[in-house]
């Protein structure tokens, strides 16, 4: 039966190789039976290792991962391509670009403009390829289709493609390991079709009546378009997501919002809310805290009650963490 795994049963096949060499099994299998792979150690051995089928019998790879975006408003990504939630390892080939068995970050990208639109892959510590494929479909990728451009320089050069891009295609931009790779990696999109920066109201608003909220820089919401923020002394270095949080204050303050719990380099600001109602990064920046490392951040301003503000979450040299926000003073 599928819940009893009986190590006294027919073994069908073994790969018993003295050492740390590869261990390869084939065999036929009866769609009508279950079948338990096993990895033991030998003498007591412990280890990590990779598994990994193969077979023709399985339906073709789908590197479809709608965790992953690229867009004009989340332009860059700082991970790695085995990723524990935003990778996949089902692609081992791609129709331009053969031994990529190692895994895979695949990044939907539909264009809202016509244009030439530009991606490069930089600091990269393993052999990682970059391959763009297109599909009519926004929830299909497939990997054998024909590439529309690839970049596949060995080592850890840093691979770059410029493609023409319309509006009714969706375009899966995938960053592969060569050959087993696994490493870190950032990913840029350019074009001129994307206008200027944008950053957004990431619908997670704190108020005196909710005065606190748990998050991430990267969360459904954030934007990943604005580095540069119109704050004295410049803040630098902001390549990461950022996250707006909304705020209508109810009298002039002073107010006090604490940023904790980091896990990773985030920075604080307090931006006043564009005129049409918007997060508008070319807006004035009210107070800003850039401490380093996972240090907490803390910003005081005085609020002025006609005005809404975005207290404005963002990683430093692309980092993403978790955080906690909170108004600890100025509320009724």
């Amino acid at each position: 039966g599928s819940t009893s795994c009986d190590p006294t049963a027919a073994c069908v096949a073994q790969g018993i190789t003295a050492g740390t060499a590869n261990e390869t099994v084939s065999f036929m299998a009866d769609s009508t039976k279950y079948y338990y792979i096993a990895v033991d150690g030998k003498n007591g051995a412990v280890s990590p290792y990779s598994l990994k089928m193969r077979s023709a019998s399985c339906p073709a790879p789908d590197c479809y991962n709608g965790a992953n975006t690229l867009s004009c408003s989340y332009l860059e990504d700082t991970r790695s391509n085995n990723d524990a939630t935003r990778s996949k390892n089902a692609v081992d080939n791609w129709a331009c670009d053969a031994n990529t068995t190692g895994p895979e970050v695949v990044y939907p990208f539909t264009p809202t403009t016509a244009g030439s639109y530009t991606v490069t892959l930089d600091g990269l510590t393993a052999d990682l390829d970059l391959i763009v494929t297109k599909d009519a479909s926004s929830y299909s990728c497939d990997a054998a289709s024909a590439c529309v451009q690839s970049s596949t320089n060995s080592g850890t050069t840093s691979e770059s493609v410029t493609f023409p891009a319309d509006p009714s295609s969706t375009y899966y931009i995938a960053v592969d390991g060569k050959s087993g790779a696994v490493g870190n990696y950032h990913i840029k999109l350019a074009s001129t079709s994307c206008g200027a920066a944008t950053c957004q109201d990431g619908l997670a608003s704190l108020s005196c009546t909710s005065q606190s909220t748990s998050n991430r820089n990267d969360a459904s919401g954030a934007t990943s378009d604005v580095s540069t923020w119109q704050c004295s002394p410049a803040l630098t270095g902001l390549t990461g997501p950022e996250f707006a949080h909304a705020f209508t204050p109810t009298g002039a303050g002073p107010y006090t919002v604490k940023m904790i719990g980091l896990k990773a380099d985030l920075d604080l600001l307090v931006i006043e809310q564009g005129a049409s109602g918007i997060c508008d990064p070319s807006a004035t920046c009210v107070a800003a805290s850039s401490n380093t490392g996972t240090a907490d951040e803390s910003v005081t301003f005085t609020a002025d009650p006609t005005k809404s503000y975005y207290f404005v979450v963002d990683g430093k040299n692309g980092a993403t963490s978790p955080y906690t926000l909170a108004i600890t003073n100025g509320c009724p």
